[in-house]
Formats: structure tokens, C-alpha cells, sequence
């Protein structure tokens, strides 16, 4: 499935590449086939790895392993740019997302500032800032829909990497997740019908906000679950000795979703995101069955992350880049989008070897350590 997942991240890439037409699926419907795959393997690793006494606080520990590295590196590249462009030009740059903290900063209350600080930390929270907003007069974050008045700052200005709000998502749904994936199909077919219900019940009762669609815990858990329920499926077949059965629906459904990335964006826009998603979670036992033991597609899935924590700091060197190869005039949208690729795959292949595959292989370490002591 890495093929799948990378271009899942690509997407989100170039949705934040502006102003470039939609390609691949956009931004929040990758977010959300992403959260489907990555509740496929949770229930997978959940059900098959982490089993026993003392396995559910090892994969709490062995998820911050896998993601806050690369956060953390992510979150120092802007810092460190800021530092070395201001001491080669002489006078203070601030990168991206710094240029508001700075000019913030001074006014942000205590609390306000702690509230920043901590999120940036732990993570936790990120996702909040889009429901809160930096009121002037007050120098307060206040909770206000978005967007509200001309007093108002929208709340994930102050991020620095704005789209790790997803990532705190993710660790919200990791905190849940030992329970609803190993709870039985009906149970988890509840919540996520539960979940389906609050997206289309919410805006008949005046929830209007973006939040509620895309923020919000209990509108995004049922795609989680989405994927869990594919790996019920995929355990079921597997137990049934289905196993050839699995790899011809993979082959095909590799085939249809690759193609369904392609042409989504031609699709009637109403019902293409369930579509995506119905196809996805129809697909991913197969596929998941075909794809795991193909190196080079595992390879490309470990990127996909990196890619994705990384795009937003590397933006402002695409542009400059784009300017560059044009005498100074604004490059055209898709020179921007190949550079913004670019840069985004060689800074994911350094993460990836220099920081991902030994911090794995601590983490692998560590889960046969726990196998053998049983």
C-alpha cells in the first residue's frame, strides 16, 4: 500500500502549492483515506503484534517513536532556516508560520503562550487551533468560529508546521485505538455509523465550521474505523484460507485505486470522496495481502510521511527556486508543483535514512525484546 499512501501525501503537496488546479484527490479527502489506511494497520499491529501483558503502553511508546522524530525535525527545519538566512543577510528573517509568532509574541498572554508551547511539544491540541481564534484586545485565544471579524487571528496561524494537525488526530485515534480494534465488527460498525451521522446530523444543527468537519475527533474516527473493519475483513478471509482469492482482488484493486486517484478529480464532486472511500476499504485486504512483500512499495510507504511533515517549511524554496529558473518573474503553477515534489521526496529520503530506519530498528528491538521475555 505504499505506493497508495505516498500518493496520498503527494496530494496534500500539491493542494498546498497554490494556486494550482485540484490533482490527485486534494488535501482534506487524502487526510481522511490516509486516516482509513492507517486504521487498517493499527487493527492490524494491534490484533497481531501487540498482544499480550504490556503490549498496549509498548505501542503508545513505539507510535511517539514513529512519529515525533521526524515531527521534531520537521518542526526545528523553519527554526534552523531562520537562524542561517538571517545571519547570511544580516537582518532577522522568520520562516513561514515564525514571521507570526514573532510579531505575536510579545502581546500573547502567559497562558496563551503556554497553550503554544505545549502544543508544539506533545502535539496534542493542534488540531484545536482551528476552532479558536487570537483576540487583539485581549491578546487571548478565545474559541470562535473561524473567520469571525477583523479583530480576530485564525489560531492555526500560530502553528509552525499548520499541517501536523492531522498528526495530532492520529495520536488521538492511537489513544482509542487498543479498544475499538479489538472490539467485535458490530461494535465498531456502531461507532462508525455513529460518526457517518454527525457528519451529515451536525450541519442541520448550525455546526457550519470546517472544525466539525475535518477537526473534529468524532467525524474523522469512523474513517479510522473504516479501516479496521477492511482488516476484520482481511483476518476473516485469511482464517477462510482465501488467500489466492485476496491476491487477485489486490492486483485489481491496486489497479482501481491508483486509477481512482487519477481521475477523482473529474468525478461528480457530491459523492466522490465516498466513492474514494468505499473503493479504498473494498480494496485495502487485497491490496494490503499483494503489497507486503513487495520492498520497493514498502520503501515508497515509509516516505509518505516524511513527505508529508515536511512540504509546508520546504514551500518558500520552491518559490524561490521557480523565480529563480524564470529570470525573477513568478514561475508557472506546475513548475512550482515538481519543485515542491521534489524537495519534499529528498528531504523525505533524508529523514527517512538518517533518522526514520534507526529509530525503526530501536522500535523493532524493543518488540521482540518484549516477545521473548513472555
Amino acid at each position: 500500500m505504499g505506493t497508495i499512501r505516498l500518493l496520498l501525501a503527494l496530494s496534500v503537496v500539491i493542494h498546498h502549492m497554490a494556486p494550482v488546479p485540484m490533482v490527485l484527490v486534494g488535501g482534506a479527502p487524502a487526510v481522511r483515506l490516509f486516516y482509513t489506511i492507517s486504521g487498517f494497520f493499527m487493527a492490524l499491529i494491534l490484533n497481531e503484534k501487540y498482544t499480550g501483558v504490556g503490549s498496549t503502553s509498548l505501542f503508545y511508546s513505539n507510535r511517539v517513536l514513529r512519529l515525533f522524530p521526524a515531527y521534531y525535525a520537521a518542526l526545528l527545519f523553519p527554526i534552523i532556516c531562520s537562524i542561517a538566512i538571517s545571519a547570511a543577510r544580516g537582518t532577522p528573517y522568520f520562516h513561514m508560520q515564525l514571521l507570526v509568532l514573532a510579531r505575536a509574541w510579545p502581546d500573547l498572554s502567559t497562558i496563551a503562550g503556554a497553550l503554544l508551547i505545549l502544543s508544539h511539544i506533545s502535539l496534542l491540541g493542534q488540531d484545536l487551533f482551528w476552532i479558536v481564534e487570537w483576540y487583539i484586545p485581549g491578546s487571548q485565544f478565545v474559541v470562535l468560529p473561524a473567520d469571525s471579524g477583523a479583530s480576530f487571528i485564525p489560531g492555526y496561524y500560530f502553528l509552525v508546521n499548520p499541517p501536523a494537525w492531522t498528526i495530532s488526530m492520529e495520536l488521538w485515534f492511537y489513544l482509542v485505538a487498543p479498544w475499538i480494534v479489538r472490539s467485535s465488527w458490530r461494535v465498531q460498525g456502531l461507532l462508525a455509523a455513529t460518526g457517518f451521522s454527525l457528519i451529515f446530523g451536525l450541519p442541520l444543527l448550525g455546526a457550519t465550521s470546517g472544525f466539525w468537519q475535518r477537526q473534529f475527533l468524532p467525524t474523522q474516527l469512523p474513517f479510522f474505523i473504516c479501516g479496521s473493519l477492511a482488516y476484520a475483513g482481511y483476518r476473516t478471509l485469511r482464517a477462510a484460507g482465501r488467500d489466492r482469492w485476496l491476491g487477485h482482488v489486490g492486483r485489481w484493486g491496486w489497479a482501481a485505486c491508483l486509477l481512482l486517484l487519477c481521475i477523482y478529480p473529474y468525478l461528480a464532486e457530491q459523492s466522490r470522496e465516498a466513492l474514494a472511500t468505499l473503493i479504498l476499504v473494498s480494496a485495502l485486504p487485497g491490496v494490503f495481502h499483494v503489497s507486503r512483500q513487495v520492498s520497493w512499495d514498502r520503501f515508497i510507504g515509509e516516505l509518505s510521511y516524511p513527505v508529508y511533515v515536511m512540504h509546508w517549511n520546504l514551500q518558500p524554496f520552491a518559490v524561490v527556486g521557480g523565480a529563480f529558473l524564470f529570470g525573477g518573474k513568478p514561475a508557472p503553477g506546475w513548475v512550482l508543483v515538481v519543485l515542491a515534489v521534489s524537495l519534499s521526496l529528498a528531504a523525505a529520503v533524508a529523514i527517512h535514512w538518517f533518522i526514520d530506519r534507526p529509530v525503526d530498528r530501536w522500535r523493532q528491538r524493543r518488540v521482540a525484546a518484549t516477545s521473548e521475555s513472555r
